[in-house]
């Protein structure tokens, strides 16, 4: 009865005040909630990796203490959005030893006696 008393004793306006000032602390409560416990949106670090590369790349991630997810039946690598580029820089120039297909580079190697042929199957 004591709690009942107390809120009879309240004017309109203390009351109208209580109402509100619990609205807003359950509404900030589930905001924050919200925002803590919602998934982040995660973009492709790198996509189409041999396993080889792709286990070198998570463990170069696991030393960053940066998370990230594996999608793609293990080919594709994920992290936050916001993290993709700075993270991407970051492994590339740390010279992890990612074997990967074969490029353009095929091309800076090629010696003086190298027919035309020869260079467009390398293409």
């Amino acid at each position: 009865m004591e709690l009942n008393d107390s809120l009879n004793s309240f004017s309109k306006t203390q009351k109208v005040t209580l109402i509100l000032g619990a609205l807003v602390i359950l509404v900030l409560l589930f905001a924050s909630f919200f925002l803590f416990f919602s998934p982040k949106e995660q973009g492709v670090l790198f996509s189409d990796l041999h396993e080889q590369d792709a286990a070198v790349v998570m463990e170069a991630l696991e030393k960053e203490k940066i998370d990230y997810s594996i999608s793609g039946n293990g080919t594709e690598i994920l992290v936050p959005n916001e993290d993709v580029h700075r993270t991407r820089l970051k492994l590339m120039s740390s010279d992890m030893p990612i074997h990967g297909g074969v490029g353009f580079e095929i091309f800076n190697d090629s010696s003086f006696g190298t027919t035309e042929f020869a260079q467009r199957v390398n293409y």
